[in-house]
């Protein structure tokens, strides 16, 4: 199945044709939000991102379906 992961922030990567921000990923069938960040080389820091699928926010258990849209922003925090 394919899904495309929006890339927020600190995630978007430095290209020499500008900042990739965007990807379409292949995953199997019944693949998770996990597999999703497994795949990106993102484990451990589920905890530090907020995970939206389709415009919902969900965990890394998320089942995800073929043409899903998957935005990955990181927790930013500050002040006092």
């Amino acid at each position: 199945m394919s899904i495309t992961v929006k890339l927020h922030t600190s995630l978007q990567k430095k290209t020499s044709h500008g900042v990739q921000n965007c990807l379409v990923i292949t995953l199997p069938d019944r693949a998770t939000l996990f597999d999703l960040l497994t795949e990106l080389n993102l484990i451990g820091r589920d905890q530090n991102l907020l995970m939206v699928v389709n415009h919902r926010v969900c965990d890394s258990t998320q089942v995800l379906h073929d043409s899903d849209s998957v935005d990955l922003i990181p927790v930013i925090s500050g002040g006092d």
